[in-house]
């Protein structure tokens, strides 16, 4: 498979998300998959051609709030995680310690 590999990002939450990305990328690497990765720290990024999905591994606002999921939406692609309406419920629902159980 032809695997983007989201990470870093513009949130306070990029260096986490280029370590674990950094992980995921090894990862995949070593399953003999093809892998591309992105770092969206602006909205001037753009999916490598012919990505067959992209493994959203960015934490924090932007990545987990539905932004980067809606403009993967409008792009039409296969991507892992929550959906764009998903996303930002469970980010709030995580910071709401109150709602844990």
């Amino acid at each position: 498979m032809n695997i983007t590999v989201m990470l870093g990002g513009p949130s306070a939450d990029a260096r986490c998300s280029l370590r674990s990305g950094a992980a995921v990328v090894k990862a995949l690497r070593s399953l003999g998959h093809e892998v591309h990765e992105l770092d969206p720290r602006d909205e001037s990024w753009v999916l490598p051609p012919k990505t067959d999905v992209v493994f959203l591994a960015l934490h924090g606002t932007y990545g987990e709030d539905g932004t980067v999921q809606r403009r993967l939406d409008k792009l039409g692609a296969i991507y892992t995680g929550c959906d764009a309406e998903s996303s930002p419920r469970c980010l709030r629902q995580g910071a709401d310690k109150k709602t844990v159980r």
